[in-house]
């Protein structure tokens, strides 16, 4: 199918923040909340998180508030209380709490974290790939998800959007939505103050203060939040005795209310959150037995510290071994500044949403993730400026319920990389040819006898200088500058009392525009280009034979990709893509307690550039075969689509305090874009066909007062739906580049239960207890995919999460004390991938051990 459209480009633009206050037909302020999908507030009032009864609970999903077993639509709304309950304290918890959402940190925090929403979610390692799931906070998007992660301030709701949402959001998102709403500012005093402390073995300590001030009564309010928090690290590095994983976060949040009028409110944030933190180290799962990997870096390990440093295999110690003098800083900045205008016009409820948010990060990485110093990243240096403009009408005439959105938005990454060669890169790489090729070849530099494998590839030659500790990217600068505007509508029409049909559609306009500077040097690649040179026709034959699979693989080890010079240089590249999206679906009321809905949409998430070098279409020794030069064409990736059928039932039973729910699903995705690493890089492609399928049962209960139980399934069948290779046209023998047609998509269970049970019981006038409970079951599942060893080693077991808090306090929440415990059966829950560098080694990302604290809150 033809995926461009045929239509010319969409000419809009930008606006800056509307504020105005309107005179006419004026309107007396109610108690009614109002509160769309995005955190818009159509009453000056702080947005609840559900009323007191199960059958009260309000979600936004469409726009609109309305019941939840009234939305059309496949959602999840987790409350303040339970947010609170289960201890989220950034959005990686949430997984707890919504059977389809999955999100993981893997080789960084800041860069590493992909959320994935029933199977679908882009990796986020390159910061060019925006989220198949958006999140948006008070109606904010937030550009990638690793800037979403910093802790959470005091939570209304959280809704969690399952499938394509291009019509109900200002950006379009592929897979599913986040929806986060903070508790607002309100017209009476207030202040709070929470502090925590663990009492395991990683010392948790942190501490929340707060206060809310009216300052022209019924007007004017003013509210803060800060926040701190600090945490040792829960994985150990043998050589050094010192920890990583550790928490060291800071956060502050100054909010404004203004009632301009009866009929006009304006909400202002500023925000700021800082982290420096030792993120993210990886354990073994398993050591290559056959090409002798693992002995050659023993034997380097021993000639330089005289004593055995290899982790052991088991990822519940959560034991690694990082090379002298390299560490896993990861440093970030976020801040921000958002107004919101509410403003009835009579006919129509207008909204505008203005935002300017800026991103740092600086990490170093130990990239090898052992203790020789092979090769290291040395102060990666990342920004992502963003501003957004949102305009919303929503209104009704006769039987349509109408909303109409325009939304604009700019980007500009920068992107500084040094991608470095360690002290022990040379010997590693010398020793381990001798190893693998029976002791006849020796490797480029002196002191190493017989031939290197340029000399067997190009003939005998002279010898080479050594590669150098420190030589490699110079530094690589990217910049991509984008620029996006769309519109959408989203309209629900009454054809009966009890039949409503839904038809939304969404045009989005993108431009990008990327541009690079280019810069390394190493001795090995500079010897191995110049012999290469003298024969090229020759050495590109050799490179495609798969008879040659060996040599050329550790020719590919001496030369990869990240810090080749064959690649330096300046490049500039653009590209533009206007794409239409939408959603068709019915919904049918058979009763006040039973409604079924059926619908179709289309999701869409724009292409971009691969802001790496390894992607461009080269050999370590050359252009691929029939590529005449470089250009960031070759780094290109295309856009995505998701075409979404789903089937869905609403259903309140036993006298209204039972809400049973089931959605059925499939999603054909094309051109998805897929980010694997490889065991040396990042390899960024569109898989041309994928597939999501599956069944989400929910139920949430409220049998007897002050009892709240909740259970979710969700069977999903997500896989692959083409045979792609990654390094084509370079054969892939082993598979590590390659994804196969039926193969599961990695991280995915196919079973996954949630429950959880809360219940309050009056102990006095004076005091009150909470006892909460809550578990999640993933059945066993792969998390590498491509590279998945024959071993099975980095395929997870089934396990169960459990969180469970117990407290007292006051009726009236004046004050609470609490004692909690996450993750009680130690479980231990991990992403496997190939060791850099180091065929045959497989690695983990390991979750945390199992904690213990207590947590005061005060209110007045």
């Amino acid at each position: 199918m033809n995926r461009n459209s045929p239509l010319g480009r969409l000419l809009l633009s930008g606006a800056s923040f509307v504020s105005m206050v309107g005179a006419a037909c004026a309107q007396e302020q109610t108690d009614e909340i109002v509160v769309t999908a995005t955190g818009r507030a159509s009453s000056p009032q702080e947005a609840p998180a559900e009323v007191t009864t199960i059958s009260g609970i309000v979600v936004t999903a469409t726009g609109r508030a309305s019941s939840l077993q009234d939305t059309p639509v496949a959602v999840t709304a987790i409350s303040g209380d339970v947010i609170t309950n289960t201890g989220v304290s950034d959005l990686r918890d949430l997984g707890q709490l919504a059977p389809s959402l999955t999100i993981n940190s893997g080789e960084s925090g800041s860069a590493g974290t992909v959320a994935s929403i029933r199977g679908v979610g882009t990796g986020s390692n390159n910061p060019s790939f925006e989220g198949s799931v958006g999140v948006f906070i008070d109606g904010v998007y937030r550009a990638r998800v690793g800037q979403a992660i910093s802790d959470l301030p005091e939570i209304a709701r959280i809704e969690v959007l399952r499938g394509p949402q291009g019509t109900l959001f200002g950006r379009n998102t592929s897979a599913g939505a986040i929806s986060v709403v903070t508790a607002g500012p309100y017209h009476e005093a207030g202040m709070w103050m929470d502090a925590t402390f663990g009492f395991d073995d990683l010392g948790e300590a942190g501490a929340s203060v707060g206060g809310n001030l009216p300052v022209v009564d019924g007007v004017l309010a003013l509210r803060f939040d800060g926040s701190v928090r600090a945490r040792d690290g829960y994985f150990h590095d043998i050589a050094s005795g010192n920890d990583l994983h550790d928490r060291d976060r800071s956060s502050a949040r100054l909010q404004a209310l203004w009632d301009i009028a009866p009929r006009a409110s304006l909400r202002v944030i500023i925000d700021r959150s800082d982290a420096d933190e030792a993120c993210c180290g990886a354990t073994p799962v398993e050591y290559d037995a056959v090409a002798g990997v693992q002995a050659v870096i023993d034997s380097i390990n021993l000639a330089n510290s005289g004593q055995p440093q290899r982790a052991p295999i088991d990822p519940d110690r959560r034991q690694m071994s990082i090379s002298p003098g390299r560490d896993y800083q990861d440093v970030t900045q976020e801040s921000g500044v958002s107004a919101e205008l509410s403003w009835d016009w009579g006919f129509a409820d207008f909204s505008s949403i203005t935002a300017r948010r800026e991103f740092e990060a600086r990490r170093n990485q130990d990239i090898d993730f052992n203790y020789i110093d092979i090769l290291y990243r040395d102060g990666q240096e990342t920004r992502f400026e963003n501003f957004t403009q949102e305009f919303r009408l929503h209104g009704q005439a006769g039987n349509l319920d109408w909303l109409l959105g325009v939304f604009y938005s700019e980007e500009t990454i920068t992107l500084t990389d040094r991608i470095r060669q360690g002290a022990d890169f040379s010997a590693y790489l010398n020793t381990l040819t001798l190893a693998r090729t029976g002791g006849l070849i020796g490797f480029f530099g002196p002191g190493m006898s017989g031939l290197s494998i340029a000399d067997l590839i190009y003939g005998p030659g002279p010898d080479y200088a050594a590669p150098l500790s420190g030589q490699g990217q110079i530094a690589d600068r990217w910049v991509q500058d984008s620029q996006g505007v769309s519109v959408f509508s989203h309209n629900e029409i009454s054809l009966t009392d009890n039949t409503v049909l839904t038809v939304g559609l969404r045009y989005n306009d993108e431009q990008r525009d990327a541009r690079a500077n280019l810069a390394a040097f190493t001795n090995t690649c500079n010897s191995t280009l110049t012999r290469a040179a003298a024969n090229f026709p020759a050495t590109i034959a050799f490179f495609l034979n798969p008879a040659n699979t060996q040599l050329v693989d550790l020719v590919g080890l001496s030369c990869i990709g990240a810090v080749n010079p064959l690649t330096n240089g300046d490049y500039a590249g653009s590209r533009r893509e206007g794409e239409w999206s939408g959603t068709l679906s019915i919904r049918h009321h058979f009763s006040g307690d039973l409604m079924v809905y059926g619908g179709v949409s289309r999701g869409y998430k724009s292409g971009g550039f691969n802001l790496d070098r390894a992607g461009f279409a080269a050999t370590p020794i050359g252009p691929a075969p029939g590529v005449a030069s470089f250009s960031l064409s070759q780094l290109e990736f295309n856009q995505e689509f998701t075409d979404n059928y789903e089937v869905g039932l609403r259903s309140t039973i036993l006298n209204g305090t039972t809400f049973i729910n089931v959605t059925g699903f499939h999603q054909q995705l094309s051109d998805y874009q897929q980010n694997s690493f490889n065991g040396i890089n990042f390899d960024v492609a569109n898989v041309p066909e994928v597939v999501s399928q599956g069944v989400e049962f929910e139920i949430s209960s409220r049998p007897i007062d002050n009892l709240d139980l909740r259970f979710g399934v969700t069977y999903l069948d997500a896989y692959y739906d083409t045979t792609v290779n990654f390094s084509a046209p370079t054969p892939d023998p082993s598979g590590a580049n390659t994804v196969v047609a039926g193969q599961a998509l990695q991280l995915q269970p196919p079973w996954r239960v949630s429950a959880g049970v809360s219940y309050e019981h009056v102990i006095a006038d004076n005091l009150r207890a909470l006892f909460y409970l809550d578990a999640r079951w993933d059945s066993e599942v792969a998390s590498q995919t491509p590279g998945r060893p024959a071993s099975g080693s980095t395929d997870m077991a089934a396990i169960t999460i459990l969180n469970g808090r117990i407290a007292v306090g006051a009726p009236s929440g004046g004050w609470q004390f609490e004692f909690w415990g996450r993750n009680l059966a130690d479980e231990s829950s991990f992403a496997g991938f190939s060791a850099p560098l180091q065929p045959g080694t497989y690695l983990a990302n390991v979750t945390e051990p199992r904690t213990f604290g207590v947590t005061l809150r005060v209110r007045h």
